[in-house]
């Protein structure tokens, strides 16, 4: 039985779809805001190592445990200038650092739980030289992210996913079922795509 999921955020699209579907099966998804108008979702406020301890009691608060961290990430997800892109991912990832170091003390003191680190993609069109600083920038976000998650795999139990932003609602599904299973197993510093098929296919 899931206690909770702890999602980031809900500026990401496949973060909101899979919030949909985890709230559908019941499984408590908590997803994180990173604007304080958003009604009953805890505040994200990706700069502040306070935030990320107050959202991790907040969860816990509500639901008694964390069971699963799913931390989404998605550069493309900002319609912004190169010069903006190149800030924003570099805070993102700044932000990650932080919440995982937090998400990392909550889950050794529980003795449980296990943390998902998704990587949506989408497929490269063939781009104007217009297009390719922008690529430059979120291919340089997405490695810096891999290594985050490579990292943590070492000492956590978790899992590296890959996404295709095409098949989001699919890959939702695809990931609450992983979840949920009552085996999961080990961790693995290797990256699977969400919806593959085979054993491979399987957390």
């Amino acid at each position: 039985m899931i206690s909770s999921v702890l999602i980031t955020d809900d500026l990401v699209p496949f973060a909101r779809d899979f919030a949909a579907v985890c709230a559908e099966r019941s499984m408590n998804p908590c997803l994180l805001s990173s604007r304080s108008s958003i009604e009953d979702r805890p505040v994200w406020n990706r700069s502040s190592r306070l935030s990320a301890h107050s959202l991790c009691l907040d969860v816990k608060n509500r639901y008694g445990t964390i069971d699963s961290a799913v931390l989404c990430f998605d550069a493309t997800a900002f319609s912004v200038s190169v010069a903006e892109l190149a800030d924003i991912v570099d805070s993102l990832v700044k932000a990650y650092i932080i919440l995982c170091e937090r998400l990392e003390d909550v889950l050794s003191k529980q003795g449980a739980g296990h943390l998902c680190f998704v990587l949506c993609e989408q497929q490269q069109s063939k781009g104007s030289e217009v297009q390719l600083p922008v690529q430059r920038e979120v291919r340089m976000a997405e490695a810096a992210f891999r290594i985050l998650a490579e990292d943590c795999a070492v000492r956590l139990n978790a899992s590296l996913i890959r996404v295709d932003n095409a098949e989001r609602m699919n890959c939702a599904q695809w990931l609450a079922d992983r979840i949920a299973a009552p085996h999961r197993s080990k961790s693995s510093a290797s990256w699977v795509k969400a919806a593959s098929r085979g054993i491979l296919g399987f957390m």
